[in-house]
C-alpha cells in the first residue's frame, strides 16, 4: 500500500501515482469527450463526478464540497473543472455561479464556460465556430457536421476518434 505523490518500487518497475482530474458537469456529452483525455504517459487519471444537478450553480456548489472532502493532492496536479453552458434557459444566474468560484483555483477547482454550449468545442474541430447561435441551434449545427458519419448522431455518441485528427495538442 501507498500513499499518492510518493513512488512505489516494485522488482523492474517505478510507477508514480497518476493526478486526477475531476469533471463535474451537467451532461453525458462533456464526460464522454473529456474522459478520452486521459493519459498514462503524462499520468493524469480522468475522474468524472456526476453533481446531481443540470445547472452551473449547483454543479459549483457541489464541486466546492466535493473538492474542500476529498483534500486534493495540488503538488501532484489534482484538480477539479466544473463544465457548464452559457445557454441562459439551463443556467440563468451565471454572476451568482462565477462568484461561487471566485477564489476556487488556490485549492484546485477551475470553472470552463462553454459559450453557447459544450457542442462549440466540437465545432471548433472543424473550423471556426459559428457566432450567435442559441445552444439548441449549435447542437444542429454539429448535426449536420456529422450527419454523413454519424447520421443518427446525438449527444451522447462518442465522436472523439473521428475529430482527432483536427485536435492540436501540445
Amino acid at each position: 500500500m501507498h500513499t499518492r505523490g510518493k513512488e512505489i518500487k516494485g522488482k523492474d518497475t517505478k510507477d508514480k501515482p497518476r493526478c486526477k482530474i475531476y469533471i463535474f458537469c451537467e451532461g453525458k456529452t462533456e464526460i464522454i469527450y473529456l474522459q478520452h483525455f486521459e493519459n498514462k504517459k503524462y499520468n493524469v487519471e480522468i475522474v468524472p463526478i456526476d453533481p446531481k444537478h443540470t445547472n452551473a450553480y449547483g454543479i459549483v456548489s457541489f464541486a466546492k464540497k466535493f473538492i474542500k472532502n476529498e483534500r486534493l493532492n495540488l503538488d501532484l496536479g489534482d484538480r477539479g473543472y466544473c463544465v457548464f453552458d452559457s445557454d441562459p434557459k439551463s443556467n440563468p444566474d451565471l454572476r451568482t455561479t462565477f462568484n461561487l468560484l471566485h477564489g476556487c483555483q488556490e485549492k484546485g477547482l477551475y470553472g470552463i464556460f462553454s459559450n453557447p454550449s459544450f457542442e462549440v468545442w466540437f465545432a471548433l474541430h472543424f473550423k471556426e465556430a459559428p457566432h450567435g447561435k442559441t445552444a439548441a441551434q449549435m447542437k444542429q449545427h454539429i448535426k449536420n457536421l456529422l450527419a454523413q458519419k454519424y447520421p443518427d448522431y446525438s449527444e451522447t455518441t462518442d465522436i472523439y476518434e473521428y475529430i482527432l485528427p483536427w485536435q492540436v495538442m501540445q
